[in-house]
């Protein structure tokens, strides 16, 4: 039985937000910039550094090749993604290794800062689902450490997924050879594709029980990656069909955001595509992040306060 209500749990992110605007937006701007430095600080660095090759490969010509040609398509997208390979291989035994460790370094801080931000705004929005106030204090008060159980346990529940997907794929591979040799092509297509959307939403049943192990790390600073994956399934478990229903509400709302802002970004901004791309990205960062998050912050809270 469920333990929350997702009306309740839109209503409470409409709310925190109205009272806590300047706050959710400037923290959410925040996020939003160490992510994007987190993207452009190890290129840009890359680049003055001389270690940075741009490659520009004509995929598209590729794939436009006529038929009638004597090596099919298939055969010359592998040659091109070996000469990739070979080509950045080369490169990068040619730059010292100095200067590698260095752009290594920027990227290991880059992508640190926005995590501890990102893990920040999770303890922010938690502090005012329980004490109804908050600060900008709370995007930098995450420690070190609590940022390394969340990458342990980002990597464990990858491994996870991993797992996961092999053992569909064994599945379903023999059983789609079985039923092409008993009912022909077209029937056993009809039936993988079956199939495979029922695993794929048995596994969305599955993964959703492990979604809150950031809230769990930031909640419980004291316990480690297994223990926050462990506690995430534990106060998900009985409620996760509740749980894929606001998952499934967020990234409808997600999704037309998203849209709505490409499309006015578009119209708008007279920059190049990429930049176009960039500025979408940060105004729905920006934008989504104060509605989101206390929207996820209520579902856990009302999972661990009933667990007790």
């Amino acid at each position: 039985m469920a333990q929350f209500s997702v009306r309740d749990g839109i209503r409470f992110s409409f709310s925190t937000y109205g009272k806590h605007c300047v706050l959710l937006l400037s923290a959410a701007a925040l996020v939003a910039g160490s992510y994007w430095f987190a993207t452009v600080a190890p290129r840009f660095v890359a680049e003055k550094l001389g270690v940075h090759q741009v490659l520009d490969i004509d995929m598209v010509s590729v794939m436009q090749q006529p038929q009638d040609q004597a090596t099919d398509q298939s055969t010359m997208v592998l040659k091109k993604v070996q000469e990739v390979t070979s080509k950045v291989s080369m490169h990068l035994q040619a730059a010292p290794k100095h200067l590698l460790g260095l752009v290594l370094l920027v990227f290991l801080l880059s992508w640190g800062l926005y995590l501890m931000m990102a893990l920040g705004f999770i303890k922010l929005v938690l502090t005012l689902k329980d004490k109804n106030s908050g600060s900008l204090e709370l995007l930098f008060s995450v420690s070190a450490r609590q940022v390394m159980r969340f990458i342990g346990a980002s990597i464990l529940f990858m491994l996870y997924v991993i797992c996961v997907l092999i053992g569909m794929s064994v599945l379903t591979i023999p059983f789609a050879m079985l039923c092409k040799g008993i009912l022909g092509d077209g029937i056993a297509l009809l039936l993988t594709l079956l199939l495979w959307l029922v695993l794929v939403v048995a596994m969305l049943f599955w993964a959703v029980g492990y979604m809150f192990y950031g809230f769990c790390i930031i909640d419980k600073p004291t316990i480690g990656a297994r223990e926050a994956l462990r506690m995430s399934r534990d106060i998900s478990s009985g409620s996760r069909r509740h749980i894929v229903t606001a998952v499934i509400v967020a990234m409808l709302f997600a999704s037309i955001l998203m849209f709505v802002i490409n499309k006015l970004v578009i119209l708008c901004c007279a920059y190049t595509p990429e930049q176009q791309k960039t500025v979408a990205m940060f105004a729905t960062m920006v934008v989504a992040y104060p509605f989101s998050m206390p929207f996820f912050s209520y579902i856990y809270r009302s999972l661990t306060t009933a667990g007790r």
